[in-house]
């Protein structure tokens, strides 16, 4: 519910833009280059898992170093 409500904002504040909103976590991860997590929303838990299969593997920016770096071959931590 959360991130229909976030999703909302966010189209009513770049709704002359060319964004493209996706509806859920893993439609917004197909063909991408880099995934940027930067809040630890319990929606984002399950990138690590949705990207472990992907060839090539997107580049992970890890925003609040959530995930094991171990288990990504493309991983930047960045922050605290």
């Amino acid at each position: 519910m959360l991130f229909r409500s976030a999703r909302h904002e966010a189209e009513k504040c770049f709704s002359d833009t060319d964004i493209q909103f996706c509806d859920g976590l893993e439609q917004t991860m197909e063909d991408v280059e880099v995934i940027v997590v930067l809040t630890r929303w319990s929606e984002f838990s399950d990138v690590q898992r949705l990207i472990q299969n992907k060839t090539p593997q997107p580049l992970l920016v890890d925003g609040r170093r959530m995930f094991d770096k171990h288990q990504i071959s493309k991983y930047e931590g960045i922050g605290l």
